[in-house]
């Protein structure tokens, strides 16, 4: 997991259509960029409107948008500048080894925590934990 991929080439295929959102502001700002294979680009060619895709663009091409993700991508690309980011299997074994965490997943800028807490304390635990360590999170709830 050393470096940054999309999940395309985490997975090894070539996708038609991909969309890219979130991540490219690190959350900022809604932003996102569709793109797509030469031939179904070229699909979408052509005088009539029937062969326009009118709403892959809806949030793409704002200024402040453009200019969060262009930070956001570079700061995501530079391992000096991005020290939290959990590349290491020894970060995670860490983690995963204190008692109050049931499980661990991550795959790249994602990391999923399994508390095993109980409900009623377990959001003062996180944040006590996370807070010092400098960690921003959301929460999902008990699912």
């Amino acid at each position: 997991m050393g470096s940054l991929q999309t999940a395309a080439e985490l997975l090894h295929c070539s996708p038609y259509i991909v969309c890219f959102a979130k991540l490219m502001t690190g959350g900022i700002i809604s932003l996102s960029a569709t793109l797509a294979s030469n031939s179904v680009f070229e699909s979408f060619i052509g005088d009539s409107k029937l062969k326009v895709l009118l709403h892959g663009h809806s949030y793409t091409a704002h200024v402040l948008g453009c200019t969060a993700a262009t930070k956001s991508i570079k700061w995501f690309k530079d391992p000096q500048t991005n020290l939290n980011i959990i590349s290491e299997g020894t970060s995670l074994r860490e983690i995963s080894s204190d008692p109050a965490v049931k499980r661990v997943v991550a795959l790249g800028t994602l990391f999923a925590l399994e508390l095993q807490v109980d409900g009623s304390n377990a959001g003062y635990f996180l944040s006590d934990r996370t807070n010092k360590k400098k960690v921003a999170y959301c929460t999902l709830g008990n699912l």
